[in-house]
């Protein structure tokens, strides 16, 4: 994402359902008992808040639009009977935001008290972040290392897209879809970081620098790094490179590393491609921190006052609070908000936007396959971003294969994915499904890729190396067969095998594959060789 953004072409913002989630049931009907409907007493009131927030800790067990609109009627309930005092006011820190996006219909509603479609979407997404950060850190020992961890598992499960020439159609997707789709632009994966760390209370702040793609051009504003605030430093992360960025004695560098020490800069020189952050651009960094439309508002920062402090999933942003720290340790200009998910938001909302056909496409097979049933693919991906691999039996004691979907494991599910698609004979297809089923069919190789790659990543993940490298050669299978669609987006495996032969020891393995590894994410693969053959002579030394 390169800044300033007048030099874009920008489109009325609609509201839209399709702009977020084109997923099939939206007319699901609720699956559980509702007993807060019985009466509005008080404490039938709290049923209607507890109901909402339980779904969004239970996702797996719905299909991808199936509870969140009970959700958001649940939520509506309980704010007309509880009426919740939040004493809540526009953040000042959106006078920072260009003035195209300070106005319309998205920043008026951010004061209403009726929850809508998009506060579901939303807080699904929180709910998604919440489950992943828990998951990533837990062998985290202090802020520091859990952003380390967090940046590592935004690198390995975000495979990295190629950014888009300077003169094509803007695109965009959403933290959600970033997830669900395992790959994204470098301003995905800051974004996604950005969003994980929240959720354990870390500012985050995203460091821009003047960037001219041509000696003709003017420079504008281009994505250098994410950084994180830890006892008055912020440790910096290249999402492009995938790395931290080096410091002193193979420490992540803070920017008072490089402020003080420009030369650390020069350590990811090589002689094909000098690292672009020149020694002089430091000085000119322009930082923002993410505060997303929902995040700041009315209705959210009620639900995050009424979750108290027994659920630590973070949905109400403050940025101006996080600019006071940055503010607090004087290295930086005072942060604005990012304006990127605003920006986002319109280009989803353009009807002419093509990309919103592909991403459409690629979240459609996460959509239920048959009416009534939860799509494996979705609530197995669900539950490894959660890390339940295996199955968790809840109630009373059954059998692991007669445990509803939403109990089931990631395994089981990503498994049960790669087989669902066997032809049914013609006639035991409900005429109301055909066109769905049929989308499917013609999708096969493409859920099953998924499906596998997701198993790929889970068998890393475990330490499972050979069976990991098995899933990722079926992975090539799949993407190679020649039904693929032709419109469906391939993933190279290269530079996951090389991840799976570092992890294993096999170091000479992993320099083989990294060194194959070509597209976007070859910065990464060259750095990685570097630290590898670097370890090596250490220990030879």
């Amino acid at each position: 994402m390169n800044l300033p953004l007048c030099h874009h072409r920008l489109y009325p913002f609609r509201f839209a359902l399709l702009l977020t989630c084109i997923f099939a049931g939206c007319t699901d009907k609720p699956v559980i008992p509702i007993t807060a409907d019985i009466q509005a007493s008080s404490g039938q009131n709290q049923d209607y808040f507890n109901y909402a927030v339980d779904n969004l800790n239970h996702l797996s067990k719905f299909g991808p639009r199936q509870i969140l609109n009970q959700t958001i009627d649940r939520l509506n309930q309980w704010n007309r009977i509880e009426q919740p005092q939040t004493n809540w006011e526009l953040d000042p820190l959106l006078s920072t935001l260009p003035e195209i996006f300070q106005t319309g219909p998205l920043i008026a509603s951010l004061g209403d008290e009726t929850f809508n479609n998009y506060d579901g979407i939303y807080l699904r997404e929180c709910a998604l972040v919440d489950s992943v950060a828990d998951y990533a850190t837990l062998n985290s020992t202090d802020n520091v290392t859990a952003a380390r961890d967090l940046f590592e598992w935004v690198v390995a499960h975000i495979a990295l897209d190629p950014e888009p020439p300077a003169d094509a159609t803007q695109t965009a997707q959403l933290p959600w879809q970033t997830l669900l789709l395992g790959h994204g632009t470098q301003v995905d994966r800051a974004w996604l970081f950005a969003l994980l760390a929240r959720q354990l209370d870390l500012d985050v702040v995203l460091l821009y620098l003047p960037r001219s793609s041509r000696a003709d051009r003017a420079a504008s504003l281009t994505l250098w790094a994410v950084g994180v605030l830890s006892n008055g430093e912020i440790y910096l992360f290249d999402p492009s490179y995938g790395l931290p960025l080096p410091g002193p004695d193979q420490s992540i560098a803070t920017l008072t590393d490089l402020q003080q020490n420009p030369e650390l800069l020069r350590v990811w020189d090589t002689k094909e491609k000098p690292y672009w952050v020149t020694d002089d651009l430091v000085s000119q960094v322009v930082p923002f921190v993410e505060a997303s439309p929902q995040s700041l508002s009315r209705r959210m920062k009620s639900v995050q006052t009424a979750l108290g402090s027994q659920n630590r999933m973070r949905i109400f942003s403050n940025p101006s609070r996080s600019a006071d720290a940055f503010d607090a340790i004087d290295q930086l200009p005072r942060p604005r908000i990012w304006p990127w998910p605003y920006l986002a938001a319109r280009i989803l909302a353009n009807p002419d936007n093509k990309d919103r056909s592909r991403i459409a496409r690629e979240l459609q097979q996460y959509g239920k396959f048959l009416t009534g049933e939860v799509n494996p693919l979705w609530a197995g991906r669900l539950q490894q971003l959660a890390g339940r691999y295996t199955t968790q039996i809840e109630g009373i004691p059954r059998r692991e294969r007669d445990a509803p979907i939403g109990e089931k494991g990631a395994k089981p599910l990503l498994l049960a994915s790669r087989t669902m698609l066997q032809k049914l004979p013609q006639e035991d297809i409900p005429a109301e499904a055909k066109q769905q089923v049929e989308f499917f069919y013609k999708r096969a190789d493409v859920i099953r890729r998924d499906a596998t790659r997701h198993l790929a990543t889970i068998a890393m993940d475990e330490g499972n190396y050979p069976l990991a490298l098995y899933y990722l050669d079926q992975t090539d299978k799949q993407q190679n067969a020649s039904s693929w669609p032709t419109d469906a987006v391939k993933l190279s495996t290269t530079m996951a095998r090389g991840r799976v032969a570092e992890a294993a020891g096999e170091l000479s393995e992993a320099i083989q594959q990294y060194g194959n590894v070509s597209g976007p994410e070859q910065d990464e693969a060259v750095q990685r060789i570097r630290q590898i053959e670097s370890k090596r002579a250490a220990e030879k030394s």
